[in-house]
């Protein structure tokens, strides 16, 4: 749907903003399977030392910023070691 909808996204989201909008919408997946495993290992951890509101925005931030890093050092080893590998998409 992001590629199909390239025009519709450029006349919405400010340049800027458009290579963001489109790494996240191409990387959803990975997104998705890496909030499990911090779901599972980082998030009581980092609740129960740090002095953070444990609450269900602050989880939220957490996991998907969390995720969201773990996609960006993955895509940077990608990149590097297999540069035209397919697996992931280029904004």
């Amino acid at each position: 749907l992001l590629i199909a909808g390239k025009d519709r996204l450029a006349a919405l989201v400010p340049g800027r903003l458009r290579g963001t909008v489109t790494i996240v919408g191409s990387n959803t997946l990975w997104i998705y399977l890496w909030h499990i495993l911090v779901i599972e290992l980082l998030v009581e951890p980092f609740f129960a030392l740090s002095h953070l509101p444990d609450d269900f925005v602050s989880r939220w931030a957490f996991i998907l910023a969390t995720a969201a890093l773990l996609v960006a050092v993955q895509r940077a080893v990608a990149f590097r070691y297999a540069p035209d590998s397919k697996i992931f998409a280029r904004a």
